[in-house]
């Protein structure tokens, strides 16, 4: 046992290869690594072996990490380097995030001076018994540790179901349209094949029948009806201006202003504006099975 321990320990070699390896290419940055991580921590908290191995890849997590976390130019995606140095700009003129990265899950320092909000539009019926329970536990820890916790209003969330799935089709129908099997994915062997245009749009629908699902099919055309012609003006565009709305009252409820759309990228105001630090709220109405 105590050799497996040792063997698992986290040594400064691993650290030098990630930093040398970073060096020589750049890779897509993704968060997947360490939220896998923290799950395994959170089940290895009585197993002495488990424990020390979540340790272990919790260190090499934050080191891919690090790695991964820089721009890659051909990944439209991926945030660009301007775009991170206002971020870090942003950050680190708050004190009370350089506070809060120094901390330890059982350190039990004053967080006086963070300003934290509890959406009241979140407080639905449909929360089972435990949920509202763990919530105001973790209010009230917040508060006994200096935390100023206070009620904020997210008025059009009502609205944010039915904008997110509208949109949510849209999008998925907008990737999944490469998917002809000619530029991508698997073809059909179904005739015909040849150049005929109609013959062509049939290869098309041959295609993408036989290798998406119901579910996936079924997305797409409830897509091709809201962005059609005459049912656009009543979904789409509605789902698009919610979604401008929801961000604008984000914007309007946090201090900290919203980094994609400062007039001055890298000089944060001197004065902020009364807004919460971060938001409190649940992310499932009830408990797991």
């Amino acid at each position: 046992m105590r050799r497996s321990l040792r063997a698992l320990q986290f040594n400064s070699s691993w650290n030098a290869s990630c930093k040398t390896y970073a060096g020589s290419r750049q890779y897509r940055s993704t968060s997947a690594p360490v939220t896998a991580i923290s799950a395994l921590e959170t089940i290895a908290k009585r197993n002495p072996v488990l424990n020390a191995f979540a340790s272990y890849l919790r260190h090499g997590a934050v080191c891919v990490f690090s790695v991964a976390a820089v721009f890659d130019p051909p990944d439209m995606t991926c945030v660009s380097s301007s775009l991170r140095a206002r971020i870090k700009a942003l950050a680190d003129s708050r004190s009370w995030i350089t506070q809060v990265r120094g901390r330890g899950e059982t350190d039990s320092a004053p967080l006086a001076g963070i300003h934290v909000g509890i959406p009241e539009e979140y407080w639905v019926n449909e929360l089972s018994v435990p949920v509202p329970e763990s919530w105001r536990v973790g209010a009230s820890r917040l508060a006994a540790l200096g935390c100023d916790v206070v009620s904020v209003s997210l008025s059009h969330t009502p609205s944010a179901l039915f904008a997110y799935y509208t949109l949510a089709w849209a999008e998925a129908s907008s990737n999944l349209a490469r998917y002809d099997g000619i530029r991508y994915g698997r073809r059909s062997t179904t005739p015909p094949d040849t150049r005929d245009l109609q013959n062509a749009s049939q290869k098309y629908a041959n295609t993408r029948s036989e290798n998406f699902g119901a579910e996936v099919q079924r997305r797409i055309l409830l897509d091709t009806y809201v962005m059609s012609s005459a049912a656009s003006e009543y979904y789409f565009t509605p789902s698009q201006k919610i979604r401008r709305l929801i961000q604008e009252e984000l914007n309007r409820v946090f201090a900290l202003p919203n980094a994609l759309s400062m007039a001055n990228p890298l000089t944060p105001p001197t004065s902020w504006p009364p807004g919460v630090d971060m938001l409190l709220f649940t992310t499932a109405t009830g408990a797991a099975p």
